[in-house]
């Protein structure tokens, strides 16, 4: 093997390493930006059902006689006695029970409420408006992805120039080498090069750049649902945000579409150099 040759490699794997940085600072973006969702933005989550248990408990605490009258609240009053009797520990329903009782549901509802209305970065101890959450999240994406789609245009350049750079006699110990340093895509093995179909982890490694896209699509789409309650807070940010939203949801989109022709092509370069070092 050359010295030259191994200062390519050399040059390539930094840019592996840089990638990789990028595709784990994009995954937890996504991570973090998903969880917000399902824990604050969608009107069914843990901490609010709770809650309302908790309200429908204190709302027929007298029952009898202030009783349930529709099919729907003798539903919910069956799921508040329920919950009463086998988490909360009522068992009397006497006027103890009751102030301790609506103590803690105070409690648990403070925290409700600003679990659903205020999103914590991570790393800082400020928190956010669960409003912009769509905004925010569009923003760090766009920046993540951008990012990453340069990284992979350095490496789809580098990889076939180091590849094509050495002789013959190095050519597999180049591309055995540079193959363990790639993450995603995954380069073809020995194995692939005989089995038609494409298998699950390379699939998987491509289809996990539409990450960022879904999980924002859902975050803009519950936002634009609930838009009426936004007006309500401020029409100028509202609009402002939803126009935001769909500029950063639109250029996620160009982003993820570049980096999977990317990343495409890559895996080619992997495949073409697989059948001519691995499978001569």
């Amino acid at each position: 093997m050359s010295d030259e040759w191994k200062d390519y490699a050399h040059a390539l794997v930094a840019s592996f390493d840089h990638s990789r940085f990028v595709l784990i600072l994009m995954t937890i973006g996504s991570v973090v930006a998903f969880v917000a969702y399902w824990t604050a933005a969608r009107d069914e989550n843990w901490l609010a059902s709770q809650a309302r248990v908790g309200q429908a408990v204190l709302a027929w605490w007298d029952c009898p006689p202030k009783c349930p009258q529709t099919p729907e609240e003798v539903r919910r009053f069956v799921q508040a006695r329920l919950f009463g009797y086998n988490v909360a520990g009522l068992f009397h329903y006497d006027s103890t029970e009751k102030k301790d009782f609506q103590e803690v549901q105070a409690s648990f509802r403070n925290v409700a409420n600003q679990a659903t209305w205020l999103v914590k970065t991570p790393l800082f101890e400020n928190s956010v408006s669960i409003n912009d959450l769509g905004l925010l999240a569009g923003i760090a994406l766009t920046a993540l992805l951008f990012w990453y789609s340069l990284s992979l245009r350095r490496i789809e350049s580098g990889l076939q120039f180091a590849l094509d750079l050495s002789d013959p006699a190095s050519l597999r110990t180049c591309f055995k080498f540079l193959s363990m340093q790639q993450l995603a895509p995954l380069p073809s093995t020995e194995g692939d090069l005989h089995n038609t179909r494409r298998t699950a982890l390379h699939v998987l490694s491509e289809l996990g750049l539409a990450s960022p896209f879904v999980v924002l699509a859902l975050i803009d789409l519950h936002d634009y649902k609930t838009r009426s309650i936004g007006r309500l807070i401020s029409e100028t940010l509202t609009a402002t945000s939803l126009k935001f939203e769909v500029a950063t949801l639109a250029l996620v989109f160009l982003l993820t579409v570049m980096c999977a022709v990317l990343a495409f092509r890559i895996a080619s370069v992997w495949h073409r150099k697989a059948r001519a070092v691995l499978d001569p």
